[in-house]
């Protein structure tokens, strides 16, 4: 089963976590000349460190993630974390129509590193396998909003600065500057938010 992005966060959203004025006062600006391109730099360290392909695998603010698949197990794992909430569990019938699960069917695991969808004992649908979307389960991942971030996992917005600040003084480098950047800033990277990176291994 692959996740599918439903709705992610703005760029207004980004930027309420860790904010131009933020970024200038870290980078000792007092201009504005540069706001709109330290805005993309934060915008940029935020998206490599967020969601299930970022460095650190989870969501971090809120975002709508949906998981499709063929087959529905008795159990089904999302590779993301924190889990809101299950919005939402569907499958095809015989003629291809959706049909909505009933949320008293199944439960939320969550063990702090992936939740687990789990159908209660004796929970069965006549689905039809044919459509490569015959399962679909809708879920809202991440902290919070800005302020829940803060609240939560200051550390990670810490990254983002760090991050953004290597990204804003490789402004001028080669193609691959960013990825010099990043390399970089690992050190403190892994320093302030490494505490809630899931490892690969999960």
């Amino acid at each position: 089963m692959g996740l599918v992005a439903v709705t992610l966060p703005t760029r207004d959203e980004i930027l309420a976590l860790v904010s131009i004025a933020d970024m200038k006062t870290e980078l000792g600006i007092t201009n504005s000349r540069h706001d709109a391109m330290i805005g993309d730099k934060i915008v940029a360290a935020y998206q490599w460190l967020d969601g299930p392909l970022g460095w650190l695998r989870r969501a971090i603010l809120t975002q709508e993630w949906k998981l499709t698949g063929r087959l529905l197990g008795v159990t089904t794992e999302f590779k993301l974390s924190p889990v809101q909430s299950i919005d939402r569990l569907r499958y095809r019938d015989a003629s291809g129509t959706f049909q909505t699960v009933d949320p008293a069917l199944y439960t939320i695991d969550d063990d702090g590193v992936f939740p687990t969808l789990r159908l209660q004992s004796g929970t069965s649908f006549s689905l039809s396998a044919f459509y490569s979307d015959s399962c679909e389960i809708t879920g809202t991942f991440g902290f919070g909003d800005a302020a829940d971030v803060r609240l939560q996992a200051e550390g990670i917005r810490r990254a983002v600065m760090v991050l953004a600040a290597e990204y804003f003084y490789h402004r001028a480098a080669s193609d691959d500057g960013e990825g010099k950047a990043q390399k970089k800033a690992m050190y403190g990277v892994e320093h302030a938010a490494g505490r809630w990176r899931v490892a690969n291994d999960h």
